[in-house]
């Protein structure tokens, strides 16, 4: 997580996505120099950058996407973008279907049904490939595979470990003030952990999701908080596999980034990183810090811990969720590696049972499906109510 401290301030501004590739091939062979000076490795970020070279669409040879107009905006959103032409919706729609015949393997079939039925999920791929359909169409296949590597779309938040949740390093809040659902990333919790990447990732594409279907994939606004990060935050290889993953497989569905109080000492490691990315991904970046945040979310609809005054519970545990240890078996880890889980959240959970001590228990969980139509305040009303209601 904490790997998105490096998107920061670069003079360079022509890198094409052909070069991005090329930088993160580079990144792959030069990391071990460059990674031990920051004290973080270079093993897992080569596998991290290998594995995403593998889902990456093999046309090396497309440009920038050309950005939207609502892309240019301070606070960008998908709400109000038009679907493509219907002619180009049904020919990616006729490609994808010979794929599916082929290849049914390579698709949950919810998913499959989706991109048949809902003119946005196809529009958000052409909009991506330059509204070539066969380049969209290979695309969804792309993602199909990676859906079902990583189980979006079957994977709920009460199969992750209660420490996940308990500790609110991760967790999907209320709207911004355009109305983007918003996932929040405290990166001080982030510790490079091989043997529970998998888990990870999992999880974070779990709460992705929810914010994408949450806005009919309209729209998330990603806030990495880097307050009191340091370099032992720091994960390279896991801020490459996010970055591909997000751009990909969640097309238009990521509308901004918020870098929230980068520190000094990450300055010159996020120049690095900066220069990796495509122009189109830097001028996703938000660079805020203190009150800058309430620009983009209304202070009603911020966590405490930025200053907001939102009620709802950030830390709220799914009914049915389990112990790391009890949830073992199911993630293909041994008693000791689910219990490093532990490990990595025990001083916040211990700082959170400290805080939770002066506080009412509010520990309950609530649907915020019924948030799908609303925006801004009104969405983030409801949820804080449907929360209280206890």
């Amino acid at each position: 997580m904490s790997i998105f401290t490096r998107f920061f301030s670069s003079s360079v501004d022509q890198t094409t996505e052909q070069e991005e590739a090329e930088a993160a091939e580079r990144a792959s062979i030069n990391s071990s120099s460059t990674y031990n000076d920051c004290k973080t490795g270079s093993l897992d970020d080569q596998q991290s950058i290998s594995a995403i070279s593998q889902h990456e669409p093999d046309d090396k040879s497309a440009q920038d996407n050309p950005l939207l107009p609502e892309e240019l905006c301070e606070i960008p959103t998908f709400l109000n973008t038009a679907n493509c032409d219907k002619a180009l919706i049904e020919e990616t729609r006729r490609s994808l279907k010979k794929k599916f015949l082929k290849r049914p393997e390579s698709f949950h079939v919810d998913d499959y049904e989706r991109m048949l039925r809902d003119d946005w999920t196809v529009s958000r791929f052409l909009l991506r490939c330059r509204l070539q359909p066969k380049r969209a169409a290979k695309l969804m296949e792309q993602c199909g595979k990676f859906r079902r590597e990583y189980k979006m779309g079957i994977s709920k938040l009460s199969d992750f470990p209660i420490e996940f949740h308990r500790a609110g390093g991760l967790f999907r809040y209320a709207p911004d003030r355009v109305g983007n659902q918003t996932l929040y990333m405290r990166v001080r919790m982030h510790r490079r952990v091989p043997e529970l990447s998998q888990i990870m990732r999992e999880f974070i594409l779990c709460c992705l999701e929810e914010c994408d279907r949450a806005n009919n994939g309209r729209g998330t606004a990603v806030i990495f908080d880097l307050t009191n990060c340091g370099l032992q935050n720091a994960d390279p290889g896991f801020l490459f596999w996010l970055v591909y993953s997000f751009r990909n497989y969640c097309p238009k569905g990521l509308s901004y980034i918020i870098i929230y109080n980068l520190p000094w000492i990450l300055n010159a490691t996020a120049k690095m990183a900066l220069s990796w990315l495509s122009s189109t991904n830097r001028r996703r970046l938000r660079f805020v810090s203190g009150e800058g945040i309430k620009d983009f979310i209304a202070p009603e609809n911020l966590p405490d811990y930025m200053g907001g005054t939102c009620k709802i519970n950030y830390r709220a545990v799914p009914e049915g969720a389990r112990l790391a240890e009890e949830t073992a078996e199911e993630y293909k880890l041994t008693r000791e590696q689910s219990r490093k889980i532990r490990e990595v959240y025990e001083k916040f959970l211990k700082e959170i049972d400290e805080d939770i001590q002066l506080l009412p228990d509010n520990n309950k969980n609530t649907s915020i499906e019924d948030t799908k139509s609303l925006t801004g305040k009104k969405a983030a009303d409801l949820i804080t109510s449907n929360m209280l209601a206890s």
